[in-house]
């Protein structure tokens, strides 16, 4: 199913190929870089009338929060903390890996204990690990993200959280 504006457009068709042989290999080039990203089990795709497929993903399951809904929540001082720094190590890793997530955003990122793992990485582009370009469009996607959900939904954090998380990003990134 696709989100974001194309949701109430589309169904869960797709013109061959699908995206899921995409969203195997990029979980599994994540994953031998260190990234956490829940393990992809198996995927299947079949033909839906003459042109159109359907495809399933089967991962791992990892129980755990978005960090919107964490953030939303109302949270201890201590668990939005170690909220905030798991999910600023997870997108320096995936940037150190060189990989672009084009939708970084709080919904993707799944906190579990004291690690954040990136969900939805079927769109994710690879580049040179360790890109300063990267980087950036992956701490400019997540800010803004943050400030979307907190204008749109009223979520509970500051614009100089949002900047201290993008700085201990790059800081992490080095």
């Amino acid at each position: 199913m696709r989100g974001g504006w194309l949701s109430s457009l589309s169904t869960d068709l797709f013109l061959p190929p699908t995206r899921a042989l995409r969203e195997l290999v990029a979980s599994l080039r994540l994953r031998s870089a260190g990234v956490a990203t829940p393990e992809v089990i198996a995927f299947a795709t079949y033909p839906v009338g003459t042109i159109f497929r359907r495809s399933d993903v089967v991962t791992r399951e990892i129980r755990g929060e978005d960090l919107g809904s964490l953030l939303a929540s109302g949270p201890s001082e201590e668990r939005r903390q170690v909220a905030l720094e798991t999910a600023a190590a997870l997108v320096a890793s995936l940037s150190l890996a060189g990989a672009h997530h084009s939708d970084l955003n709080v919904r993707n990122i799944l906190v579990s204990g004291d690690v954040a793992h990136i969900l939805d990485v079927d769109r994710i582009r690879f580049h040179v690990p360790g890109d300063p370009i990267v980087l950036q469009a992956n701490i400019a996607r997540l800010k803004r993200s943050l400030r979307k959900r907190r204008d749109l939904d009223k979520l509970p954090i500051e614009e100089s959280e949002i900047a201290a998380l993008g700085e201990r990003i790059a800081e992490l990134a080095k």
